[in-house]
């Protein structure tokens, strides 16, 4: 039981990190794309 509570808390941990890492990848390439964007226009 111990086991299984354990899986659980890891794999909800596991998808929690992976979200915040495609968030901060997604917000990364924004930026990027605006910078690029920017330099282009000057």
């Amino acid at each position: 039981m111990i086991t299984v509570l354990l899986i659980i808390i890891f794999i909800g941990t596991s998808v929690k990190a992976c979200l915040k890492g495609l968030e901060t990848w997604n917000k990364e390439t924004i930026v990027l794309e605006e910078a690029v964007k920017h330099l282009e226009s000057t």
